[in-house]
């Protein structure tokens, strides 16, 4: 009875286009009688069929609780896609999101609700992804398996699910898609200033304070000193990198990949010249503090050095770091899972190498050549 007394109520208030007497009258009626988890049932319907664009901040709050009583929390996420961000009121929204760890559904508000923001939901997943990590090897039930994970092919921790997340989300904004539906990013110019502002947040040496907030109307502020306190991948250098890398390097590196071969990109340019006759990784590293910049370094749509992101790549991988600074199991799975990164990584090394765009020192081209040798033995 109270089903179907629902869909009359809905069903009239859409056609004669009385929202407020929706999620006013009617609304307070169904949630004193007690049957107000039907009627979310019932609206659930209706914006999963396009029929209703909009819910009460209110109803929201309640539905969610409801999805999350009944364990499908996706099912707001399912339901935002279908909803227009317009409409919604940014502030209860988003928080609503972050404190039930939405962040597909905040994917879609930040980027689709007319704020125009790709960054800062990023930035609210790997605070997540960070979390994580500092809890991963305290909480016996975090810890990550890697050869499972790599058997079954899901996520065995919050870690891998947000780090998975995270690395699609890369692919699809470096591919000119948004995320999680799949259309193109428009207009066209917005892809190529899109770029440099992910890579920017990928290659900062130092993460984000934790307890720092994102609010809808301004951006996050430029990362702070590394804090003693910090614990994790967010107290390691590059920690957006590491983590991705950590995660899934194939798919990471399929997925700069995308960038990288594409012919309309344009890339600053590092002085080869300040290259030439370093034998010494370490000492060919220290020079990105010295290399000339192009007059052009603040245009929106210029993408980092190639070379400039190769020497961080290699002094996180190359350098065994993974297996010292990062224990996500015993020491012989961390050891092995090192060789599988450094595998992928020199994979994607020989290709840039072949094309001339970037140069490396003669430890690392050897490195390179004999995974070359052994690939086709």
């Amino acid at each position: 009875h109270f089903e179907m007394l629902s869909g009359v109520c809905i069903e009239f208030c859409i056609v004669t286009r009385r929202l407020d007497l929706l999620f006013g009258p009617i609304f307070r009626c169904f949630y004193e009688a007690r049957y107000i988890n039907v009627f979310l049932d019932v609206m659930e319907t209706y914006v999963l069929n396009d029929r209703l664009k909009y819910i009460a901040p209110e109803a929201m709050v309640l539905f969610v609780a409801h999805c999350k009583d009944m364990k499908d929390l996706s099912t707001v996420e399912r339901c935002l896609l279908h909803m227009d961000c317009h409409l919604m009121d940014f502030d209860s929204i988003l928080s609503l999101l972050r404190k039930n760890a939405l962040y597909t559904g905040l994917f879609h508000v930040y980027a689709n609700g007319g704020l125009d923001d790709f960054i800062s939901p990023l930035e609210i997943l790997f605070e997540a992804v960070f979390d994580c990590s500092a809890n991963v090897t305290t909480a016996a039930e975090d810890v990550v398996d890697i050869d499972r994970r790599r058997r079954d092919g899901l996520p065995s921790s919050k870690f891998e699910q947000y780090g998975y997340k995270a690395i699609l989300y890369l692919r699809y904004c470096f591919s000119g898609k948004t995320f999680p539906k799949g259309d193109a990013i428009v207009p066209d110019e917005r892809i190529q200033t899109l770029r440099p502002e992910l890579f920017d947040l990928l290659l900062r040496e130092i993460s984000n304070v934790p307890s720092q907030r994102h609010s809808m109307t301004a951006h996050p502020t430029e990362p702070q000193s590394r804090n003693k306190s910090f614990r994790g991948i967010r107290a390691l250098s590059y920690p957006y990198l590491r983590a991705l890398i950590l995660i899934d390097a194939k798919a990471f590196l399929d997925s700069l990949a995308i960038v990288l071969d594409d012919a309309d990109a344009r890339f600053a340019e590092t002085s080869t010249s300040q290259m030439l006759g370093l034998g010494s990784w370490d000492v060919e590293y220290e020079v990105k503090d010295i290399v000339s910049r192009d007059e052009n370094e603040h245009d929106p749509q210029l993408l980092p050095d190639r070379q400039h992101l190769v020497n961080i790549l290699s002094s996180i991988i190359m350098s065994d770091s993974l297996v010292d600074t990062c224990q996500f199991g015993s020491r012989k799975e961390m050891t092995l899972h090192s060789i599988k990164v450094k595998n992928c990584y020199l994979d994607f090394l020989a290709k840039y190498l072949k094309l001339g765009v970037i140069t490396a020192p003669k430890y690392l081209m050897g490195e390179v050549f004999v995974r070359l040798c052994n690939k086709r033995a």
